[in-house]
């Protein structure tokens, strides 16, 4: 599944060609050799230490790659890190080719594109796992999807921050395999086309994440395209914007593929809340924009269309969020069924009666009763 540009007249037009080929099944491998990256340096050289970039490429050809243990072929590689810090590359990352697992966690570890670099790209047959990394000013040149992250194969993103990606389409992520995103954020990233944050073509699922500030042409949130299956719970999209249609999120075509429950879309700068239809069975959202509503109806499967959704400021840190004020009409109004078990910072659901609606909980502080006589 590949994603291609063509310009004509300096406008950009999106294809996605996608070849069909006989279904494979893929091997599941156990977690296995850990390779500690031991240096913040964009290296790849002989120093005795251990980068990134010399960590994927000892996990992608099994080999010891300056101070890198050699990744195995029949384990899930997994990257460490020894410090926190900022890694700014020289260019972009080597492409993802097998089973791999990059762990932030445990330190606060950016990857910074500089403006001047895609960050990375995961090939058609590889599966990567991202945890707790924040990715920022990844820049995809010309005609081209991802500014932080191409996929082609499979992508897990778990607690993760993508924060000013540029692309002509898909801000942060081009999306052509199967990806999924829990509990992490898209904060002020930008397409000149489609999808300020991910543009999406494959197959996409969402859950607890946060959506502020994006911007594109098209859907500043996200958008989806050439019948692209997506399924988005309980996440937060508000603050984006679209010069041309779909602030929020934008689909080009096929409303049986879009599923959205529990979200809350609102605030969209320009361009409307929610361009094109979602499956009619997606319910108890917040749309704002009584307009711009992706086929839902006020009161219609749990919606809830045309009210402020009353969000608190965006928090200024890792995680990302728009909190819930006391008089938001999210609180209690998710649904029971598709209710999360815990929301984007970890906290348990629900709080109170229900679930609220949205990427994050409001937390109920119980005060003891104290009598007096």
């Amino acid at each position: 599944m590949k994603l291609h540009f063509f310009c004509i007249s300096s406008v950009f037009l999106l294809v996605l060609s996608l070849t069909l080929a006989v279904p494979q099944t893929r091997t599941v491998y156990a977690s296995g050799v850990e390779i500690t990256v031991t240096t913040l340096e964009d290296t790849s050289n002989t120093d005795g230490k251990c980068s990134l970039r010399e960590a994927i490429e000892a996990a992608n050809t099994n080999n010891p790659v300056d101070a890198c243990s050699p990744g195995s072929s029949s384990t899930f590689d997994i990257i460490t890190f020894h410090q926190s810090g900022v890694i700014e590359l020289t260019s972009t990352l080597p492409i993802i080719k097998g089973q791999l697992r990059i762990d932030g966690s445990n330190q606060s570890v950016t990857i910074d594109g500089k403006d001047s670099a895609r960050i990375m790209e995961v090939d058609q047959d590889a599966n990567l796992e991202i945890i707790n990394l924040i990715f920022v000013n990844g820049y995809a040149p010309g005609p081209n999807s991802g500014g932080a992250i191409r996929n082609l194969g499979k992508l897990t993103v778990t607690n993760s921050t993508f924060r000013n990606n540029k692309a002509s389409s898909g801000g942060a992520i081009g999306n052509a395999g199967n990806l999924s995103i829990t509990n992490s954020a898209f904060i002020e990233n930008r397409a000149f086309v489609y999808g300020g944050s991910i543009i999406n073509g494959g197959e996409l699922t969402i859950e607890n994440s946060t959506f502020a500030r994006n911007r594109a042409d098209y859907g500043g949130g996200i958008a989806n395209v050439q019948r692209g299956k997506m399924n988005v719970n309980s996440s937060t999209l508000s603050e984006n914007g679209a010069v041309l249609a779909g602030g929020g999120i934008f689909i080009a075509d096929g409303s049986d593929s879009v599923i959205v429950n529990n979200t809350i879309i609102a605030r969209s700068r320009s361009g409307g809340d929610c361009k094109g239809t979602f499956n009619p069975g997606s319910k108890h959202n917040l749309i704002e924009d009584g307009t711009n509503t992706c086929g839902l109806a006020n009161n219609d499967n749990g919606n809830i269309v045309g009210q402020d959704p009353k969000l608190g400021v965006l928090t200024d840190t890792v995680p990302y969020y728009f909190p819930l004020n006391a008089d938001s009409p999210a609180l209690n109004a998710a649904d029971t069924t598709t209710c999360l078990s815990k929301d984007q910072r970890g906290v348990t659901r629900p709080q109170g009666g229900r679930c609220d609606i949205g990427a994050v909980e409001m937390i109920l502080t119980w005060l003891p009763l104290v009598s007096r006589y």
